[in-house]
């Protein structure tokens, strides 16, 4: 019977490699089967990653890659009526806006080249506030966020009706 080849080596060489040998041992019994072992010891199962959101240049909910021209068709086609007021920026959205003024509502609309770089600047937003989670944003009017594929939108209005009119249209 041969002999290992730590075993021909002299001592200093052998225990390194037997320490080597048994840290491995040890590591790999220490990651294997940790799932299983909760499972056994009635322990619910570590939860599985959280996939991403597919960064697709059409989202699932809607097919349209928007543009001004078909948004203010759209909003016209719902009975409303938009009047572009001129551009607007906010500092945790890219780019500038376009201004919208809606009857008493006013649409803050940023067109992105696609639905992931939408995602990008408007995940980490806090949807109630329409902020980022470390921003105080004081809005005129009561603000909502709407985002579909390539657009998002700041929508402010204390009416509640024309708010589901306008996000129904978009």
């Amino acid at each position: 019977m041969t002999k290992p080849i730590w075993f021909r080596f002299p001592l200093p060489v052998k225990a390194s490699f037997r320490l080597l040998y048994i840290s491995l041992v040890v590591a790999g019994a220490c990651s294997s089967g940790s799932n299983d072992r909760d499972a056994r010891d009635g322990a619910p199962p570590a939860p599985a990653a959280i996939p991403s959101r597919p960064r697709d240049t059409v989202s699932g909910a809607s097919r349209l890659q928007w543009t001004l021209s078909n948004l203010e068709e759209t909003l016209r086609k719902n009975g409303l009526n938009p009047v572009r007021r001129g551009t607007v920026r906010q500092p945790f959205l890219g780019g500038d806006g376009i201004l919208y003024q809606i009857g008493p509502a006013e649409l803050q609309v940023y067109l992105y080249a696609d639905a992931g770089a939408v995602a990008r600047d408007t995940d980490p937003l806090d949807t109630t506030r329409v902020a980022p989670p470390t921003m105080q944003v004081s809005w005129r009017m009561p603000p909502t966020l709407i985002v579909d594929n390539n657009m998002a939108a700041i929508l402010l209005t204390p009416d509640d009706a024309l708010r589901r009119q306008i996000r129904t249209a978009i």
